[in-house]
């Protein structure tokens, strides 16, 4: 099942104008929360399709973008 996430700003949005109905801060942690996992999950996601791409052609520059590398240099 695929569900349609809206965007950040649509649901902050959302949030702020519902908060007549709704106790604001708690429904706020509560999306937070929520995002936060999301988030995670999503980016679980890209690092497993990154780590196969390196795995079939040695490079993970075509799917975490350049800068990558300069992360490292720059920590050394």
């Amino acid at each position: 099942m695929h569900l349609h996430l809206p965007s950040r700003t649509q649901w902050l949005h959302h949030l702020s104008t519902s908060s007549l109905t709704t106790p604001g801060p708690e429904s706020m942690s509560v999306f937070r929360r929520k995002w936060e996992r999301n988030e995670k999950v999503a980016w679980l996601c890209v690092m497993k399709a990154a780590k196969k791409g390196s795995d079939k052609n040695g490079s993970k520059k075509r799917y975490l973008g350049d800068n990558s590398d300069d992360m490292d240099e720059k920590r050394s």
